[in-house]
């Protein structure tokens, strides 16, 4: 029974480092749209992507729930943690604040023609709330696809703690990097109203 919830557990944690690679990219490009109808498509696809996402997700906090009962409850409390940190924390933050999102930019998208991108939407669409959680979903997978291969046996706290600072460090990296672009385009958002506010005055 052991072996089965250990391979179903590395055959998940495989399968989710797969999508959630992809799932990650396509978020991040998800800008690259150029009109409400490639953009209403691609939202389209990036939901359905996350409910596969979802699946080997909660797989894998389900089986390595089951294995406490096989395995000592002290090594186990380690390794329960980290399960909920690098696959439970991802999936809340997907959930609760990239899908809400999506949701809205499918809503904005269906009832346009295939007209350009104005900035206000794409500054919606970069926004760190979308493209963050999905980043570090893929991340934590990596994390969880080392720790699945590289067991940290005994536990220590050096050997779980370097992994998961450079996993967080990561995170905070990426935050701030797509924080910068989404500010960016606001920037030029900012830039065209005060254009048309003097376009207006000067008439």
């Amino acid at each position: 029974m052991f072996n089965l919830l250990s391979n179903t557990q590395l055959a998940s944690a495989l399968l989710l480092l797969l999508l959630s690679w992809s799932v990650g990219r396509k978020a991040s490009r998800l800008i690259q749209g150029g009109s409400f109808e490639r953009l209403h498509r691609k939202t389209r696809k990036l939901l359905v992507w996350t409910i596969l996402l979802t699946i080997p997700s909660i797989a894998i906090i389900i089986v390595t729930l089951l294995m406490t009962y096989w395995l000592e409850v002290k090594l186990w409390d380690d390794r329960i943690l980290m399960h909920i940190l690098l696959v439970g924390v991802p999936l809340l933050g997907v959930w609760l604040l990239a899908t809400p999102r999506l949701w809205k930019l499918l809503r904005i998208s269906a009832s346009t023609n295939g007209a350009p991108l104005p900035v206000n939407i794409r500054s919606d669409v970069s926004h760190p709330f979308i493209v963050v959680p999905f980043q570090a979903f893929s991340l934590g997978a990596v994390t969880l696809f080392y720790f699945a291969f590289v067991t940290p046996v005994p536990i220590t706290e050096m050997k779980i703690t370097i992994p998961l600072l450079i996993y967080i460090c990561t995170i905070i990296i990426s935050w701030k990097l797509q924080h910068k672009r989404w500010q960016h385009i606001n920037d030029q958002q900012a830039g065209l109203s005060m254009e048309n506010s003097a376009d207006v005055t000067s008439a």
